[in-house]
């Protein structure tokens, strides 16, 4: 889903832009990895569900003390 550079490589950060710019398909294919990564980990279903366990557990907490 992206390329990793050191912290303050600017070199190697360069080289990291340049070969995206000149890599039309590395490219694509990371787009396309990321999209779907975020459409699994960030879709309404899943936040919802998410959402609805911590309230859960903090009630959990609550009732408990």
């Amino acid at each position: 889903t992206g390329i990793l550079v050191e912290p303050g490589d600017a070199d190697g950060l360069y080289r990291g832009i340049k070969l995206l710019l000149e890599d039309t398909a590395l490219r694509e294919e990371i787009v396309n990895n990321s999209r779907t990564q975020v459409e699994e980990k960030f879709n309404l279903d899943r936040m919802v569900s998410l959402t609805e366990s911590v309230y859960k557990e903090a009630l959990g907490k609550r009732r408990r003390k």
